[in-house]
């Protein structure tokens, strides 16, 4: 059984070959802030219902193929911080050919209050953090950027003050992992709205351990079930490929009873749910609760 999971967790890491199609539309151009035209990276690209898909790379290019018969679907660009953009597949692309620069205005945010009490608060743990020796996954498609997988994490009406994230790296051939970190509300049992209002990324250099992200300078409070969730975002170099049998990226995981594991192919793809599945990620959120 070990081995079969190995061999799917492999196979996921196979890079996709792009066949070029005489139907298609190319979407190509650049995202900036719209104040100063600087360069936006890590923008989130997508045909809103589908698995197509990108993210833009660190100097804010991207580039996307969409197959004609797509050419009225809509087209959402997101980025926390920033206000949503739409268009449909046609106007997207005339913008393109006009000014390959894609401006996006600076979100504004209401702050919530924040109760003080002065009840005496307990540390917790939510998401999953059994990680028996041995055991190790791979979650992501990594041929396609905008790949996610997310936790279910239980609050239970309970007003909680969000403090460290944390993700057990089982085995790392990459020189620098670089994820982005987003925090979903739930609605209908899925995830819906990102309650961060500014991008945050975790990043880890090294064979395995843990690796975490210091919540606490974002003032998260939440009494609600939420879910914590990795997105692939930059294209990760590998530097190892001396392994044969198990190589590539494996976080820390759970056999069975893991908690709801939630996944999807792009920015805009509909989530998929593995509830109670054989493997679950060991993503954690350190918290403090009433």
């Amino acid at each position: 059984m070990k081995g079969f999971w190995l061999l799917i967790a492999g196979l996921l890491l196979l890079p996709a070959i792009a066949l070029a199609q005489p139907n298609t539309i190319k979407l190509k151009g650049i995202t900036v802030d719209a104040a100063n035209h600087i360069p936006l990276p890590f923008v989130s690209l997508g045909l809103k219902g589908t698995d197509l898909g990108t993210v833009s790379t660190s100097n804010g290019e991207f580039e996307l193929s969409v197959a004609e018969k797509h050419v009225s679907d809509t087209v959402v660009i997101s980025m926390v911080g920033y206000m949503q953009l739409r268009y449909t597949v046609k106007e997207l692309s005339q913008l393109l050919k006009a000014n390959p620069q894609i401006p996006m205005e600076a979100a504004t945010y209401t702050l919530n209050e924040v109760e003080v009490t002065s009840k005496k608060l307990r540390t917790v743990t939510l998401g999953n953090k059994a990680t028996p020796a041995g055991v190790g996954m791979t979650p992501f498609k990594f041929s396609n950027l905008g790949n996610e997988i997310g936790l279910l994490c239980k609050v239970k009406g309970k007003t909680t003050y969000l403090e460290e994230f944390n993700v057990d790296i089982f085995l790392n051939d990459y020189d620098t992992l670089f994820f982005r970190l987003n925090i979903y509300t739930v609605e209908n049992g899925l995830p819906k709205d990102n309650i961060l209002h500014e991008p945050v990324y975790l990043k880890f250099t090294g064979k395995k351990g843990k690796a975490n992200i210091n919540l606490q300078p974002y003032n998260l409070v939440v009494n609600e079930d939420f879910v914590v969730s990795l997105e692939y975002v930059k294209r990760l170099k590998k530097v190892d490929l001396t392994r044969k049998e198990q190589s590539g990226l494996y976080f820390g995981a759970r056999k069975a009873f893991g908690g709801t594991v939630f996944t999807r192919t792009a920015s805009q793809a509909d989530w998929n749910i593995i509830s109670s599945g054989l493997f679950a990620p060991k993503m954690a959120v350190e918290a403090k609760s009433q």
